[in-house]
């Protein structure tokens, strides 16, 4: 197979939440297996080397992160195959036992310990139900995970999607925690992890290892995610701030305030509705991004893992059921990319930068897009395979010449005209036609 490489001076291929380029690897056995490298000034584009399996970067330099992360050995599961995901295409090829046979850390029995008392104190909700207690219910259920989690831990810190002013940014990220989801450090960490190694063997959550894993057992085994991915080592943005330190020492301490506070105002039934309901209603919610969300819907990209977009999610949790559209652009604040695609998080965020609280907002381009039907559809094996048949010496009026085409800005045009729909997207190498004419030509 020809090497293609890029062309001279152009931008890397993908970016990380932080803007670091990506390594990116082909694995036969699975799919795509992203890993970060640190910014060097001379680490040009990534090129593709032979039969798709490795990686050729200037001057071959391979980052510490990259040789550590290499060295980190995957916790021992049951491998096979364990048939499909129930309405799904999405095969468990790997389980692991998580409540039993493996010894509990303290962080773990702790976590279990607080997420089976939200769901038992939820269990008193019918018999002490009343209008102000839901009132208050969804309430939180707004403050903690709208603005707390899908705006501030999720596109705000993990992304860095947008900027705010710190006291607005301190402010959401302290309504985060009190979702009970984690500190924002340990939140943050986890989920760049998730995008750096998505769906493969070092992913913190897939479905791969089962639908019930990827839901919520994966939060209750924090040594694996630590021996998957060397521990919250990609933070450091977050833990140079004292204002993540003091979360990350005090963070038991916030929601039993809030709890007691709960309490005070309207006895048990607050605590019942605002705690237990309010808390186990954010949880599922969030966890149903990292579950149905890599098991049901559509792929409108063709990212190289199993997001999908999920309409039902995108209602629940405030647009981050467009889970496909957020993989194929990790940086965007907007995840609904259709006007009918419902995102309240990007409402939020867009009346946050009309009133010029929110700045620095990015957004995909239609020439990113383009970039990203390429690099990430079937056609970009054949459009490499076309356009690598010789070197290309194009005339002045079709603009100047083209090296291995696929990141030419006239290969874009004439590929996104067939890539446009999902359904051209996904009807084969023969759509290329028009492109294979225009190359001869």
């Amino acid at each position: 197979m020809v090497t293609v490489a890029p062309l001279p001076g152009t931008k890397p291929i993908q970016f990380s939440a932080l803007r670091h380029p990506k390594l990116i690897k082909f694995v036969p056995s699975r799919n795509l297996e992203i890993t970060k490298l640190p910014h060097f000034k001379n680490v040009k584009n990534v090129g593709f080397s032979d039969n798709w399996r490795s990686v050729v970067c200037c001057k071959k330099r391979v980052s510490s992160v990259v040789k550590a992360a290499a060295s980190i050995s995957v916790p021992e599961g049951e491998e096979g195959n364990f048939g499909k995901i129930l309405l799904s295409d999405v095969e468990v090829k790997r389980r692991r036992n998580v409540y039993w046979g493996r010894q509990w850390s303290s962080m773990d029995v702790i976590t279990i310990t607080v997420v089976g008392s939200m769901h038992v104190l939820s269990l008193f909700a019918p018999f002490v139900f009343n209008w102000a207690a839901f009132g208050v219910a969804f309430g939180l259920y707004l403050v903690t995970g709208l603005l707390g989690i899908t705006l501030s831990f999720h596109r705000n810190l993990s992304h860095r999607a947008f900027k705010l002013p710190k006291w607005l940014e301190y402010l959401f990220a302290y309504c985060g925690a009190q979702a009970l989801q984690g500190h924002p450090i340990d939140w943050v960490s986890t989920h760049r992890y998730h995008h750096q190694f998505c769906d493969s063997e070092r992913d913190p959550h897939s479905p791969y290892e089962g639908f019930w894993y990827s839901h919520i057992s994966w939060f209750f085994d924090n040594k694996t995610i630590v021996q998957r991915c060397g521990g919250p080592t990609n933070a450091s943005d977050l833990e140079k701030q004292p204002f993540y330190k003091f979360l990350e020492k005090t963070y038991a301490f916030h929601p039993v305030a809030l709890g007691v506070l709960l309490y005070a105002l309207g006895g048990f039934p607050f605590l019942v509705w605002g705690m237990g309901v309010r808390t186990v209603w954010v949880y599922h919610i969030t966890w149903l991004v990292n579950s149905a969300c890599h098991v049901w819907g559509k792929q409108a990209w063709n990212t190289g893992d199993l997001s999908r977009n999920n309409w039902w999610v995108a209602v629940l949790a405030f647009g981050e059921g467009w889970h496909n559209n957020h993989h194929a652009f990790e940086y965007s604040a907007r995840h609904g990319l259709e006007w009918w695609q419902l995102d309240v998080t990007w409402y939020v965020v867009r009346f946050l930068q009309a009133i010029g609280l929110a700045t620095d907002v990015k957004l995909p381009s239609e020439a990113q897009k383009q970039r990203v039907v390429i690099l990430k559809s079937p056609y970009t094996y054949e459009a490499s395979r076309l356009c690598n048949r010789k070197y290309l010496e194009m005339s002045e009026n079709r603009t100047s010449r083209i090296s291995c085409g696929v990141n030419h800005i006239k290969i874009q045009q004439n590929l996104s005209s067939y890539s446009k729909t999902s359904e051209q997207r996904n009807a084969g190498p023969g759509r290329l036609d028009g492109l294979e004419q225009w190359v001869k030509g």
